[in-house]
């Protein structure tokens, strides 16, 4: 049923750090794209 993680809370904490970063990096790329 659903996805399942395995691991500790901080492998999933890490993956998360890493999706919000890598999210972050692709708005900032983004919005100086729509700056032109």
């Amino acid at each position: 049923s659903g996805m399942v993680f395995y691991g500790s809370g901080s492998e999933k904490s890490q993956f998360q750090k890493a999706i919000d970063g890598r999210l972050r990096r692709l708005h900032e790329f983004i919005s100086e794209l729509s700056v032109d």
